[in-house]
């Protein structure tokens, strides 16, 4: 089956409503999974965050 879509009169094609469901959730996990924060940058923010008090803290005594 195929549908319009805006003013420009593009067509999309869905097959069946199983498929459009499953399209959706799978673009909707896909959004989530972009937005979460990883565990590799949040181990890297750490290391960095730890050097740079490091740094501080020699410069400091030194």
């Amino acid at each position: 089956m195929f549908s319009p879509i805006g003013q420009n009169s593009q067509w999309v094609r869905t097959r069946t409503e199983a498929d459009a469901k499953a399209y959706i959730k799978e673009k909707r996990a896909e959004q989530e999974r972009s937005s979460a924060t990883g565990t590799g940058t949040l181990v890297l923010t750490g290391v960095i965050v730890l050097l740079l008090v490091g740094y501080a803290v020699y410069s400091w005594l030194a």
